[in-house]
């Protein structure tokens, strides 16, 4: 007799696999280096970089946090489109060709 391995996914087991797969990414959170800044770019640099608009005379703290983080979110947008070029390319250095060629492709960075 042969036997027939069956799979049965009910919503129980993806609950499961989504809260499993939430715990890895909190276990994996716990070990970053930077665990405790939820931004890498200096709060300082985008205060003092904004601070050079004429139109701007003050500004909140909660404004240079958004723009500062917006500004990683967009860095980090520009970087994934790049590596798609990247390895089209079939290389592993990053060079300028490859983000010109990302803004080009694609729409939501022609701006």
């Amino acid at each position: 007799m042969e036997e027939i391995e069956v799979n049965v996914s009910s919503p129980a087991n993806e609950e499961h696999e989504v809260q499993t797969t939430e715990a890895a990414a909190n276990e994996a959170l716990k070990h970053h280096p930077n665990k405790h800044r939820p931004l890498r770019l200096p709060l300082s640099r985008i205060r003092s970089i904004m601070k050079k608009d004429p139109s701007c005379n003050l500004i909140n703290q909660d404004a240079v946090f958004d723009v500062t983080k917006a500004t990683e979110l967009f860095i980090e947008f520009l970087a994934k489109e790049a590596a798609k070029q990247l390895k089209a390319a079939k290389r592993k250095t990053m060079m300028r060709k490859d983000i010109d060629n990302a803004i080009k492709n694609c729409p939501t960075l022609c701006f």
